[in-house]
């Protein structure tokens, strides 16, 4: 922009959309991005992504420097502040693309925030109507009475170190004493701290407590409940979720390469129950199932080759990134007929 543009913006203006900024922070967002795919290898995605891209600050070093949710909330506000600006709102092409990038910007940003994700493994004539996540976890407490039993939970964000866990039907406060990212057993039944797996979803999650009387315990992730009291017992499960729709395994196919055991391509004939229909489909690698704003793809199968595993997302801004680049295009193709409009020639 020419100081001809921006002569009647105020100050705060000028400094909030000088298109400097964008350039800056795509430059170091590319910079992120390399770091994270190079990072990959080692630590694994879901540990590189929440290093360069989750995190507002990275550390490269004893260096503090911008995190990817940082570097895109500055270009947000960037694109923000461009739209209202005297050249933004004069040229509507580029207000149209300026606007369709901050959707996507904010889309991304939303989507990630809430996305549930999760999976499912079913044997042939299996069913099921719950994902179970593949990270987070909860403490579950059960307490059994005459005529129904009571489930109580608490998540993840809630199992620190040194808080205490109360609930009126609950007459024995738990005292959170450690929360274990990944743990092993040693041979007395206890388990200690072991470091993170490469691949998270393989941590075995581990929460150690203690009693009002002084008693530890000792609960893990796939492990058999502990009894804390008469009737009361406590586990630590990944969450569950149920789905608007249940999937049956009809049938798992799979197809190796010719002399090999490695698998050339695999897919499920599943039947879909969901609104009173029931719905015949085939999920394949390349064909995943969609109904409203869940995503059920094939992901894998089971080690013995005998079920499958479904890999399920729910998106809810899904549409955000086909509308922004709608707009965008309609931004472009106006600034593209501006500029092959024949300009109208001066009189002599």
């Amino acid at each position: 922009m020419t100081e001809e543009l921006w002569k009647d913006e105020p100050r705060w203006l000028r400094v909030c959309a000088d298109p400097r900024i964008i350039a800056v922070t795509s430059a170091w967002l590319l910079v992120l991005i390399i770091l994270g795919t190079v990072a990959q290898g080692s630590v694994g995605l879901y540990q590189a992504q929440e290093t360069y891209f989750t995190n507002w600050i990275t550390w490269l070093g004893p260096v503090p420097t911008p995190g990817g949710r940082l570097v895109l909330s500055v270009t947000g506000l960037n694109l923000l502040a461009m739209l209202f600006t005297h050249h933004g709102l004069r040229s509507m092409g580029l207000f149209f693309v300026h606007a369709g990038m901050l959707l996507l910007l904010v889309g991304s940003l939303l989507g990630s925030a809430f996305r549930q994700e999760g999976t499912m493994t079913l044997f042939d004539g299996e069913q099921s109507h719950e994902m179970i996540a593949g990270r987070h976890h909860e403490l579950a407490v059960r307490i059994s009475g005459t005529d129904s039993d009571q489930m109580i939970t608490w998540g993840e964000s809630l199992l620190a170190a040194n808080r205490t866990l109360n609930h009126p039907q609950l007459a024995t406060p738990l005292a959170i004493v450690r929360h274990l990212t990944n743990t092993r057993v040693m041979a007395d039944g206890s388990i200690v701290d072991a470091p993170s797996e490469v691949e998270v979803e393989r941590n075995l999650a581990g929460l150690m407590m203690q009693l009002p009387n002084g008693r530890l315990l000792s609960v893990r992730e796939f492990s058999d409940p502990v009894h804390i009291a008469p009737g009361v017992t406590a586990q630590l499960r990944r969450i569950v979720t149920r789905l608007p729709f249940l999937i049956e395994l009809v049938h798992f196919q799979r197809d190796d390469h010719p002399g090999t055991s490695m698998a050339k391509e695999f897919s499920s004939e599943a039947l879909i129950h969901t609104d009173g229909v029931i719905r015949r489909v085939v999920i394949s690698m390349n064909r995943p199932f969609r109904k409203d704003d869940w995503t059920v793809y094939q992901s894998g199968f089971t080690p013995d080759g005998r079920g499958t595993v479904f890999s399920i997302v729910r998106d809810r801004f899904q549409l955000s990134p086909y509308i922004a680049s709608t707009i965008m295009l309609v931004g472009l193709l106006m600034n593209l007929a501006v500029c092959l409009r024949p300009r109208r020639q001066e009189p002599s």
